[in-house]
């Protein structure tokens, strides 16, 4: 790895937000150590889990309701979800649209 693609690599893992990307199914397929660390679960944990599985009831009837928009034009803004941690604590995030269109993961 250059060391272009490690300094890249380093502010994805060690932003200050939580950073996750899921599958056309709805599946984590990358997640950022940010949000590894507020969840309390490792990465193998979570990938390949379904999304719903991280986040409130309440907040999976908005994830069914929005995962389509999200499918369709690749990206949402500004929904709520209440994020259930490993350890019971809820915490709560928002969805914003990637900065960059090119190289990420399908959503």
């Amino acid at each position: 790895m250059n060391r272009r693609t490690a300094e890249v690599q380093d502010l994805y893992e060690n932003a200050p937000a939580g950073y996750h990307s899921v599958d056309p199914e709805g599946r984590i397929m990358m997640i950022n150590q940010t949000e590894l660390g507020w969840l309390g679960y490792t990465r193998e944990e979570l990938i390949g889990r379904p999304f719903s599985d991280v986040i409130s009831a309440a907040s999976q009837a908005i994830f069914r309701q929005h995962f389509p928009i999200l499918k369709t034009q690749g990206w949402i803004r500004d929904v709520e979800y209440e994020f259930c941690a490993k350890t019971a604590r809820h915490f709560r995030g928002c969805s914003a649209p990637p900065p960059s269109t090119t190289n990420r993961a399908p959503f």
